[in-house]
């Protein structure tokens, strides 16, 4: 059977400078609500580490840290994704029998997540808990929080549109 599309090619969604924020201070709140605070922040690079510093702001935590994993083949929009691939990673001591929480961007169809969860498990981590911005329908498994959920190619405030872009561009609140 083949997989169902996660884009639906029609629109690029554009989120703000200012939508980017209150998303943060949302998800921001949610987790902090939690009576097991995550003790440690792992953004995934690049498009997790904003997430991530407001994170461990929230959670008044000085243990935020990052991995890099990449899947995209480049910059371009709905680019195709090979399999998590592992750039740098961690210390298991880090991580070991401490509660953390991953912080990304997108989960697209959910294998960075995923990917970076079972890193983390097998280095020692006692539980880890997912946070993204955006989750797209087409994920395989959400994560534990998300502030909006799209359908569509997401254009964050850090990346570039293209001058001679083509497909309509819709801003998302």
């Amino acid at each position: 059977m083949k997989p169902e599309p996660i884009w639906k090619r029609q629109q690029l969604l554009k989120i703000s400078w200012s939508a980017l924020g209150e998303k943060i201070q949302y998800l921001s709140e949610q987790v902090g609500k939690r009576d097991d605070l995550p003790e440690v922040v792992i953004g995934i690079s690049r498009g997790g580490l904003i997430l991530a510093q407001c994170l461990a702001h929230t959670l008044d935590t000085k243990e935020c840290y990052c991995i890099g994993i990449f899947r995209n083949t480049s910059e371009t929009k709905y680019s195709q994704r090979g399999q998590p691939f592992f750039k740098w990673g961690l210390s298991a001591d880090i991580v070991n029998n401490k509660s953390v929480i991953i912080a990304d961007d997108i989960a697209g169809d959910g294998g960075t997540l995923k990917s970076a969860a079972e890193y983390l498990i097998e280095l020692g981590a006692a539980s880890v808990t997912t946070c993204v911005i955006v989750k797209n329908k087409g994920c395989r498994k959400d994560p534990d929080y998300f502030a909006t959920e799209v359908d569509d190619w997401v254009v964050f405030p850090w990346e570039l549109l293209n001058e001679n872009e083509q497909t309509p561009v819709t801003t998302i609140a």
